[in-house]
């Protein structure tokens, strides 16, 4: 028997109100969380899109997804999901959306890095077809760390 890998929920669009619920989760899962500065520009940005996951019941924002298209290709900014919900299908979720809206848009690869401590996040890339394709050393700071670098082709 095949395991779920996504979750129950909806995913839009990210709207202003959403910006304390995504800080909320950025700062519980990211030793070096983002600035709201930097959310405000990647919301109002003309290439970025910021997805949240929400419950099917008003439960709140679960997680969340940023990226930017650039041509035929999309990089994975931030991805995070707050720490009750890891685990149940949440990034899978947001991040089959992504893998769906790339096909309709004619996109050739997703790419994105992630911490090589991240061992969860590497695990559910590699599940998602994710390929490694680099190094990139020290590229973290607070703790230092190095990115791996991930990519998918999208046929």
């Amino acid at each position: 028997m095949r395991k779920k890998i996504s979750a129950p929920g909806k995913i839009e669009p990210a709207t202003p109100d959403d910006l304390d619920h995504i800080l909320d989760i950025e700062r519980e899962s990211s030793p070096n969380p983002w600035k709201r500065s930097f959310f405000e520009d990647e919301l109002t940005g003309r290439l970025s899109t910021i997805l949240v996951f929400k419950g099917l019941k008003e439960e709140g924002i679960k997680g969340f997804i940023i990226f930017r298209k650039i041509d035929d290709i999309v990089e994975i900014n931030n991805i995070a999901v707050c720490i009750p919900e890891r685990r149940k299908g949440v990034a899978a979720s947001l991040l089959s959306f992504l893998k769906t809206f790339a096909i309709k848009e004619s996109v050739i690869e997703i790419f994105l890095e992630v911490r090589s401590q991240n061992t969860g996040a590497v695990k559910l890339y590699e599940k998602f077809g994710f390929r490694f394709s680099g190094i990139r050393k020290g590229y973290y700071s607070n703790p230092k760390d190095d990115a791996l670098m991930f990519k998918i082709d999208i046929n």
